[in-house]
């Protein structure tokens, strides 16, 4: 939201699961710091403003050639690019509008509610689709929550603050307690609805009702009840072909389709030559590195060669998803109801 730039050193983490850049919260606090750095560099708000827009290195050659370490003379003197003339004027002209908002027609304005989650702290990877299952909620919820996320998942290795609805920090907690560790990248729970049955719920799952009960403990003598609480034990996904490719459905998105085969969205990119996130339903993507043959070289003197094929290296650290499927636990749980001129 601050438009940093990817290389920046701004406090902000950045890997193949999370960019904190997109973090409100974090974002901001970076923001501030950053700008009270530029204010003691040049001492002057306004050349603070301008460099966090064209860069302190660049303000601090502008200030050396003119002699001047005001932003209005630097801006007479034109020595500062369009957009950064521009920049400040325009950050001074919101201030203004957001402390008289009557004088300049905005009383109409309703400000957004305040984004409210509880907190909770990963250390293992666990699926956005089974937080969304144990806090009863919806995946995009979870993920709208979570903006700083770029796959539906938590890194497996280091420690993430995941953000959950609120009010469920603790049924998440106690529901989460019946997820094996290794399995929380791919199994899902479900909570039994009036008129479900265990059928319905593997067909919607891609899982075998068999295994459903079987995990459960559910028996023709303790059948599945509304409220119950099932543990629904599905395989991780398994390790693909390289080049091999997935035709996007109406409900796609880059981000789902890059978590569901453990990739990146900048590898679909780069894979598939695509400029921006948009892709249209029907499409045909890579979702595996494609194997490109090197260009083949011309035939001199009759004689013909012909040229290798090598695939190309991976550019983001990616972490690999579990290829095999779980067996079953042999006790499984039971199901449960319920911010001057220098010299």
């Amino acid at each position: 939201m601050w438009q940093f730039m990817p290389q920046g050193g701004y406090g902000l983490e950045r890997n193949g699961y999370f960019d904190e850049r997109f973090d409100p919260e974090k974002s901001t606090i970076a923001y501030a710091k950053y700008m009270k750095i530029l204010y003691n560099q040049f001492g002057d708000w306004y050349l603070a403003m301008a460099a966090y827009d064209w860069g302190p290195g660049r303000v601090q050659h502008a200030v050396a050639k003119t002699g001047y370490a005001d932003y209005w003379e630097l801006y007479r003197r034109n020595v500062l690019p369009g957009e950064t003339k521009n920049y400040v004027p325009g950050i001074i002209a919101a201030a203004i509008m957001a402390k008289n908002p009557k004088l300049y027609g905005l009383t109409d304005l309703v400000p957004d509610a305040p984004v409210l989650s509880d907190e909770v702290t990963t250390t293992y990877a666990i699926d956005m689709r089974l937080v969304a299952d144990l806090t009863e909620s919806t995946a995009p919820e979870i993920v709208a929550l979570n903006p700083a996320l770029l796959r539906l998942s938590t890194p497996s290795d280091i420690p993430y603050v995941l953000h959950i609805p609120p009010g469920t920090h603790d049924i998440f907690l106690e529901r989460l307690k019946n997820i094996p560790l290794e399995d929380r990248d791919s199994w899902r729970f479900h909570v039994m609805k009036e008129g479900e049955t265990l059928d319905q719920i593997a067909t919607a799952l891609h899982v075998r009702a068999s295994e459903i009960a079987s995990y459960n403990n559910v028996t023709a003598a303790q059948p599945v009840q509304p409220g119950d609480e099932l543990v629904i034990p599905i395989a991780a996904s398994r390790s693909l072909a390289p080049g091999q490719r997935y035709k996007l459905r109406r409900s796609d998105t880059l981000v789902t389709v890059a978590d569901r085969f453990g990739v990146t969205v900048e590898q679909l990119r780069k894979w598939n030559h695509l400029s921006s996130s948009r892709v249209a339903p029907g499409r045909s993507l890579y979702v595996v590195e494609p194997i490109r043959l090197a260009p083949k070289t011309h035939a001199k003197r009759g004689r013909h060669t012909h040229a290798g094929s090598s695939a190309h290296s991976r550019s983001h650290n990616t972490a690999s998803r579990k290829g095999s499927s779980h067996s079953h636990r042999s006790s499984p749980p039971s199901r449960t109801t319920k911010k001057k001129k220098t010299s």
